[in-house]
């Protein structure tokens, strides 16, 4: 009988690892050349007609309103500045893809394929191979981190380490390990991001359900300490503690009159004139700012102490409007309707880290990161390759994390009323 057992344990282990070895060679694959699309996006659109109808349920809806405003959004804005059919459809890949992974991962986990935390951990390996082969390690210009290798290894650590049922202490040293890594080498938000993981992983108790209150106080344990980790850092910086160059760096943006945010991003200038007359239906894909108003940006950004060079021009003016932010690129493409959808998108994102304070669950550290980043992403960062499967990957952990969230209030409830 126990050799049954174990032959039957074998198969169960060796049916896990064929299943997560395919999803994550179908996560960092691109076989979708124009936008850069994983293989997992064809296989999830392949099988929606099966996977959609997990989309139906409460926790998933927020985010379902959004794609579709997302949509909307693109369909309007291709109809009132008569875009080509090929860019119509590259820009309607971004919402169906990512929206059809979740559908794929909620399916996955509800037909017991595999654990939320093995999807988790499988997509991170995908990711990581997928920027490795991409060819982000040979990159001189940029911190390969940057490019997609940092999001996996974060993931990876955060769901195997940091969703670890055994203490607190320990899986929260590690974290920290892992965020001075990313600040030690330029990567300085998601080092942060990594903090207040670990933060989470101390301060939240799997499997109790929180009053009001007690939300309220954690959270502002977690900001709190999030704030004097950021202040540390900063010091550090500025000591030259992580080196001259990073040192340099932070110290010109800190003295720009424009302030640390602007000058770490100074496309938000760019994006606050180029929607200041059509901020309503946007201005269309692969537009560039009138002379006039390139002529405006490039006096602003002097008169604000931060003058471009030629190389900075013309990443940022010069190859049409370079916004570096999801939120910002999709407003000025679509109008309001495409940039509602993604905010919903991300408001749905933060419902999961509420839920996580309300009832945390062991993956409540890589809940929290994950809507800390999705919010971060959407304000200052592009559309990366490999986007959608980071995307999906989060609506389906926050799906999970407000079902559970769910389940225990109800449970605690019916045991308070007996």
């Amino acid at each position: 009988m126990s050799g049954v057992r174990t032959a039957s344990l074998h198969l169960s282990l060796s049916s896990r690892l064929i299943r997560g070895a395919l999803l994550a060679i179908a996560s960092g694959a691109s076989v979708v050349p124009q936008v850069e699309g994983s293989a997992l996006s064809i296989v999830a659109l392949l099988l929606a007609p099966v996977t959609v109808r997990g989309l139906g349920s409460k926790p998933v809806r927020l985010a379902l309103a959004g794609v579709i405003l997302w949509i909307l959004g693109v369909n309007l804005s291709s109809l009132i500045h008569s875009t080509s059919i090929l860019s119509l459809a590259a820009n309607l890949y971004y919402p169906v893809s990512t929206i059809a992974i979740a559908a794929l991962f909620i399916y996955i986990v509800r037909e017991n394929w595999m654990s939320i935390r093995d999807v988790a951990i499988f997509v991170a390996i995908g990711l990581i191979g997928g920027s490795v082969f991409g060819g982000a390690l040979s990159q001189s210009t940029i911190s390969p981190l940057k490019l997609g290798l940092g999001l996996g290894l974060a993931v990876l650590v955060l769901s195997t380490i940091g969703g670890s049922r055994r203490g607190r202490f320990w899986p929260a040293l590690v974290l920290i390990a892992a965020a001075t890594f990313f600040v030690i080498f330029d990567f300085r938000s998601m080092g942060a991001m990594l903090f207040v993981a670990a933060i989470a992983r101390v301060v939240l108790s799997p499997g109790t359900a929180k009053s009001r209150s007690s939300i309220f106080v954690q959270a502002g344990v977690v900001c709190i300490v999030s704030v004097l980790a950021v202040g540390g850092v900063s010091l550090a910086l500025s000591s030259g503690l992580f080196g001259q160059e990073a040192q340099m760096r932070f110290e010109s943006q800190s003295d720009s009159q424009a302030g640390l945010l602007q000058a770490a991003r100074p496309e938000t200038i760019v994006s606050t004139i180029a929607l200041r007359n059509s901020w309503l239906v946007g201005r269309g894909y692969g537009q560039s700012l009138t002379g006039t108003e390139a002529s405006e940006a490039v006096g602003m950004y002097a008169s604000l102490g931060m003058p471009l060079n030629q190389v900075q021009e013309d990443r940022i003016i010069g190859a049409g409007i370079n916004s570096h932010s999801l939120l910002l690129t999709t407003w000025i493409a679509t109008g309001a309707l495409g940039a509602i959808g993604v905010a919903l998108l991300a408001a749905h994102v933060v419902r999961g880290a509420v839920a996580e304070l309300r009832a945390p669950s062991n993956l409540a550290p890589l809940i929290l990161f994950t809507a800390v980043l999705v919010v971060w992403d959407s304000l200052f960062s592009p559309w990366n390759p490999r986007n959608e499967v980071w995307l999906g990957l989060a609506v389906t952990l926050t799906y999970f994390s407000v079902e559970g969230a769910t389940r225990v209030r109800r449970s605690l409830d019916r045991e308070s009323r007996r």
